[in-house]
């Protein structure tokens, strides 16, 4: 065989654009969904909130809706955005810089959670321990569980894209 003739051959057995894959850092089969990245913070709290993420498979997001009390317009656009994109099957990666950046990822249910009206209600005692010790048992309806089906320990955690944001879209990890 020639080169020209191993070269067409690999051509053809590469996906089409329409066809392309998502990396597959996770060891499972490649998703053709989209991917999240959801980060927790770097404070103590975020850590707590962390591994409640990790406890109650959910990723966690709060002050991101229109009336939150510290709300900002980005994180409001992040959340929106994935509430109108994200769908069941999409994948989530769990982020949070102490704990060596991404760390796990997970399948995303379709379902979110919030004590906010419109939302089904999380679970009993799954309120993130980083934001009760901030708020008590007020403002619950700022919080909301993003639920995945189970975590995934990566078996090498790696940094991220470096942004600053809460919920976005990940990059081709």
């Amino acid at each position: 065989m020639n080169t020209q003739t191993i070269l067409g051959a690999w051509r053809e057995s590469q996906p089409t654009p329409q066809q392309s894959t998502m990396p597959n850092v996770s060891g499972t089969q490649p998703s053709r969904n989209m991917k999240w990245h959801c980060g927790t913070g770097g404070s103590s709290r975020g850590r707590m909130n962390y591994s409640d993420a990790l406890a109650n498979n959910v990723a966690l997001i709060r002050d991101c809706m229109e009336g939150d009390p510290r709300a900002g317009p980005r994180r409001i656009k992040q959340f929106e955005h994935f509430q109108k994109e994200g769908t069941a099957d999409d994948v989530l990666y769990l982020h949070n810089h102490t704990k060596g950046g991404v760390t796990h990822w997970g399948v995303y249910t379709g379902v979110i959670m919030s004590h906010r009206e419109g939302f089904p209600s999380p679970p009993p005692n799954t309120n993130p321990r980083g934001w009760r010790e901030i708020y008590g048992d007020t403002e619950l309806e700022c919080e909301f569980h993003i639920q995945v089906k189970k975590w995934n320990k990566l078996a090498v955690p790696f940094s991220g894209s470096g942004q600053q944001k809460t919920i976005y879209e990940a990059p081709d990890y």
